[in-house]
């Protein structure tokens, strides 16, 4: 009879055991999960600063919160390919934008937010030399600085800009970590927007947007962007 006591009172703590880990993970779980809501609301309330029409306004204009260096323009690539496989580079304009800073805890420094947005356009000409169609694209990538290698890509967002009706078609977008994890997707309308749900999910030293389009001529524009 001891004997059964004894084991009853000893699962019976096992089990009280495994109620509180699980509790106490459950807490946890809860907390994080709390913080992250937060701290993607903070982020966003940065984000929603952002007017895009500004920002074109600014990279056609040159202006810029960091300085637009050689290096940020190489990383920032447009090209117009056509059904033969000939290959146009297109000009590209770009800004960079200091979005704010956000302090994930008391005993954290603040980790600044960067856009940067580049736009590019394909231009046709008719036998006049008069622009007859055209297909500008601009998108804008979204990351927060950390010191090191591990920055984190927090969003994106884009669009396509087009003379024609029904243009353009074969729309693509891909985003990630260059050399790393990367999502493709397929938009079904001429803008994109993926903002903070897989926030920690592609974090590496250099972070990319590309997008692809078909014109009505059946040439594909490309840009990619490259974080600095």
């Amino acid at each position: 009879m001891k004997k059964r006591i004894i084991s009853m009172l000893f699962a019976g703590i096992l089990c009280a055991s495994s109620i509180i880990s699980v509790s106490a993970a459950t807490e946890t779980e809860f907390t994080q999960t709390v913080s992250n809501i937060a701290l993607q609301q903070q982020y966003m309330s940065l984000i929603n600063t952002l007017d895009y029409e500004v920002e074109l306004e600014r990279a056609e204009s040159g202006i810029s919160d960091v300085p637009i260096t050689q290096e940020i323009l190489d990383n920032c690539i447009a090209t117009s390919t056509d059904e033969n496989g000939n290959v146009v580079n297109l000009d590209v304009k770009v800004t960079i934008r200091d979005l704010g800073t956000v302090t994930r805890s008391v005993s954290e420094e603040g980790e600044h937010l960067y856009a940067l947005t580049a736009v590019a356009s394909e231009t046709v000409h008719n036998d006049d030399n008069v622009t007859k169609d055209g297909i500008t694209a601009y998108g804008t990538l979204i990351w927060i600085d950390h010191l090191g290698i591990n920055n984190e890509l927090f969003g994106v967002t884009g669009q396509w800009l087009s003379d024609m009706s029904g243009y353009p078609t074969g729309r693509q977008v891909m985003h990630g970590v260059v050399g790393g994890n990367s999502v493709t997707t397929y938009p079904t309308i001429n803008a994109f927007s993926h903002y903070g749900s897989g926030l920690g999910t592609f974090k590496g030293f250099a972070l990319f947007l590309e997008t692809h389009c078909r014109t009505r001529y059946g040439s594909d524009v490309r840009l990619r962007i490259i974080s600095h």
